[in-house]
């Protein structure tokens, strides 16, 4: 989706940074702008929050989600996010992400253009995100206050 992204509008100027992937380089190998995508494997707990800080939004079409830990902490650093409106993601993320088909690369690109073309929706996701990732923040701190206040009493 976003090779194609890419080669019909040149001027978005973002690289692409996949982590998590083994093996990337016999499917990157194909690409027609190879030179914008970096693979890293796993990384660091510490890399992995740079990447976070400092991307312009995360992409997360996933078709396989636990619980939706990679989006919420994206918000953490009020980076937008954009994932797949499938599994547990709806539920987590709210009205904090803007949601794709994962089958549709047609709608991966037009998510990533609509944040890349228009600064007040970034910067409502900016928001909302923040948002989002303080909320579930708080209710995961009280809901392992609760339990370990029950812990203690028995």
């Amino acid at each position: 989706a976003l090779d194609t992204l890419f080669d019909h509008r040149p001027e978005i100027d973002l690289d692409v940074v996949i982590t998590g992937f083994e093996h990337a380089d016999s499917i990157l190998g194909k690409l027609s702008n190879r030179a914008r995508f970096q693979s890293l494997d796993y990384v660091e707990r510490p890399f992995l929050e740079g990447l976070y800080k400092h991307a312009f939004c995360l992409l997360y079409p996933t078709l396989n989600e636990g619980f939706g830990y990679p989006p919420l902490e994206a918000m953490r650093y009020e980076t937008p996010v954009l994932c797949s409106a499938v599994t547990s993601l709806p539920e987590i993320c709210r009205d904090a992400a803007l949601y794709f088909n994962p089958y549709s690369q047609r709608e991966m690109r037009n998510r990533v253009l609509t944040l890349f073309k228009n600064k007040e929706v970034y910067r409502d996701y900016t928001e909302r995100a923040h948002d989002r990732y303080s909320t579930v923040a708080r209710q995961q701190k009280q809901m392992l206050d609760d339990l370990c206040a029950l812990i203690l009493a028995e």
